[in-house]
């Protein structure tokens, strides 16, 4: 929509917050937290609203503005839309007011001032008043009223307290707290994370450019946007870790992937991330130096970083699309790479625009080895600066580069067709280099890498009496060294010898640093010296076995770091093994208390019982006897009663027979 963004002096700080021109266009309203506003009859003229901007760089803030008028829909495929003047934005185009269009889902009525303060609370989403509108956030601080902004990723301090209030929103005629600083809904479903969730975060950094970070996820503020806390980072003040409050377009899980071999193969043109001083930076392999080592090229935040990383601090390059993962293809590596330089290195040249350097172009064309002609291409040339005019190719003394035939290249710029490059004695027509040792070469598809041939003379006169005390050092008899300083012929020759004899310092230096290390030095100290090493190789050192000790020290000392991990990782069960064998103990103990208890009170029943059984024994004994003693006593009685009974009959019989 033109006119749409705001005054330059009312805009926000240009980065990822700011919107362009071309971005300011009316879009239609998407998915959303706040509901749909219906209202009938519409707003009147002059009404006081606040209306919702979902463009790039604005995300569902609120901007003061009056309404002109409504235009209701017209038929199938119409919408309504609602005319508004903004309060406080300009046009770009004249300053004056800026009008423009808005569907009723995207206006609202301005949220009354509250009859009493409200009390916001730490963490509390919370919208603020900033160049001229109401971006939504959280409260990181009280006093000073502090708030963070996710997709800006802004922090701001407001002296005003009426510059931030709580988020609310207008529901069915009625305000009610928001539960969602994130209004803006993405086109398709994202990961939401948990508190404690391992995460990576993307920051910019000063030499890498944008790389990812170790972080937690402290707190979960909606379903979008997170607090988390760097794994390796602190804050300025406080010496805590830092913490950051964010989109969840900045946050990827983390995760170890394990590829196959059909996707990704670690070597020349892989894209990759390399670690680099606690943080993940993308960057593509240029070339194998030597047994699980790698110069892997890094596009940095002012220039092309070229790095020796070992393999173990290398994975493969992934994208994240908030849901899922994908593999970046070599091809993807280079189209960024080359449109990066493109946006970085653009520069002014006899009138008109030019792309960066063609030393850079030819780097950038892809981290292949030479491409061979006519015979094998024993050695390779410094090609330093490729340029056409006022800069020039840096080649060993005597030769001159011959490039597509001419002595300089045509036109500046490099395109698609291939370039020849040649080296030729620069004081006749016939080489005095073997064309077996270089030959011309297509560089469309290749890399040209800075590395020197041998030359007996170093480029400067060894004049200083510090080479009598440097040149007899230990270090140099166990292991003589004939560096051929040919990159130093890039600077002034009065600079010359005293960076050689930097150099030598540095290699005597190195040496004992290496002999000195320690296993709980930090692993970037490792990386600093490989790369030093690299350094003083390209100046003709003879490095390679102090590399190769170097490299198996990193890999001890990566798996003591891992080793360590684990034993922290242990470490931190071990209290909680304790508390809960602790606990199982002191139950243990109590329940076989309980069972001595219960066994002495067996054994005093056991007693008990014993002795009831004695007793009902002498009891039965004597039951016994008196069961006989009944019976001989009721035979006794039977008796006398028959006895009885007999005499009764016999007297019966004489008193009748009298």
């Amino acid at each position: 929509m033109a006119g749409r963004s705001p005054a330059p002096r009312r805009r926000r700080n240009r980065g990822w917050s700011s919107p362009s021109k071309s971005s300011r266009k009316p879009q239609s309203p998407g998915p959303s937290s706040e509901p749909p506003l219906a209202q009938k009859p519409p707003l009147a003229p002059g009404t006081e609203v606040e209306v919702r901007v979902d463009d790039d760089g604005f995300h569902g803030s609120w901007f003061e503005a009056i309404v002109d008028g409504f235009l209701p829909a017209r038929g199938r495929g119409s919408r309504a839309r609602y005319t508004v003047t903004y309060t406080h934005l300009l046009s770009d185009d004249s300053g004056g007011t800026l009008v423009e269009p808005f569907p009723p889902t995207h206006i609202r009525p301005r949220p009354p001032p509250p009859s009493t303060p409200v009390p916001v609370r730490l963490h509390d989403i919370v919208e603020a008043f900033h160049n001229d509108g109401w971006w939504s956030g959280i409260l990181l601080a009280t006093d000073p009223l502090t708030a963070a902004f996710p997709v800006t990723r802004e922090v701001i301090t407001f002296k005003d307290p009426q510059h931030v209030r709580p988020r609310r929103d207008y529901v069915d005629g009625q305000w009610v707290p928001s539960q969602a600083a994130v209004s803006v809904k993405p086109k398709r479903a994202v990961r939401v994370y948990e508190v404690g969730d391992k995460v990576e975060v993307v920051r910019d950094r000063e030499i890498y450019g944008y790389s990812w970070f170790p972080a937690t996820v402290a707190k979960v503020v909606d379903k979008l946007s997170y607090l988390v806390e760097y794994s390796d980072l602190e804050e300025e003040e406080g010496g805590g870790k830092a913490v950051e409050y964010l989109h969840c377009l900045f946050i990827r899980p983390d995760v170890e992937h394990t590829p196959r071999d059909s996707e990704f193969r670690l070597g020349p043109g892989a894209a990759v991330e390399a670690y680099c001083d606690g943080a993940w930076s993308p960057g593509v392999v240029k070339k194998a130096i030597g047994e699980g080592e790698y110069e892997v090229i890094i596009d940095g935040k002012e220039e092309e970083l070229s790095l020796k990383k070992v393999a173990e601090l290398l994975k493969p390059q992934y994208k994240w699309d908030g849901k899922h993962w994908r593999i970046v293809s070599p091809k993807e590596v280079l189209v960024s790479y080359t449109t990066a330089e493109r946006k970085r290195g653009t520069k002014k040249v006899s009138g008109r625009q030019k792309e960066c350097s063609v030393e850079r172009q030819l780097e950038r064309w892809g981290p292949y080895t030479h491409q061979q002609v006519n015979g094998n291409l024993e050695e390779e040339v410094n090609v330093s600066k490729v340029t056409n005019q006022e800069l020039s190719l840096l080649v060993p003394p005597g030769f001159k580069a011959i490039c597509n035939g001419q002595g300089l290249l045509d036109g500046g710029k490099m395109d698609e067709r291939p370039i020849q490059l040649h080296i030729e004695n620069a004081g006749s027509s016939q080489s005095t280099m073997d064309n077996t040792i270089l030959r011309s070469c297509s560089v469309v598809g290749t890399s040209l890498h800075p590395t020197f041939p041998s030359c007996e003379r170093v480029p400067f006169v060894k004049a200083s009496p510090i080479w009598d005390q440097i040149e007899p050092l230990e270090v140099f008899r166990k292991v003589p060294q004939q560096p051929h300083f040919l990159p130093l012929q890039q600077f002034m020759p009065e600079l010359r010898e005293g960076m050689a004899i930097g150099l030598m310092v540095t290699y005597a230096t190195l040496v004992e640093s290496v002999k000195k290390s320690c296993i709980n030095d930090n692993i970037d100290l490792f990386e600093r010296k490989i790369n030093a090493l690299a350094h003083l190789e390209e100046n003709g050192f003879d490095v390679k076995s102090l590399q190769h000790s170097l490299n198996k020290l990193v890999q001890i000392k990566w798996d003591h770091t891992q080793h360590l991990g684990c034993l922290g990782k242990l470490k931190e069960l071990l209290p909680g093994k304790e508390t809960a064998v602790s606990q199982k103990c002191a139950l243990l103990d109590e329940k076989e208390g309980a069972i001595h208890e219960l066994e002495q009170r067996l054994e005093c029943l056991r007693g008990e019982a014993e002795k009831i059984a004695r007793e009902a024994k002498h009891e039965d004994a004597e039951l016994s006897r008196l069961k006989v003693d009944v019976n001989i006593a009721q035979e006794a009685c039977s008796g006398v009663e028959m006895q009885f009974h007999s005499t009764l009959a016999e007297l019966g019989s004489r008193l009748l027979s009298d």
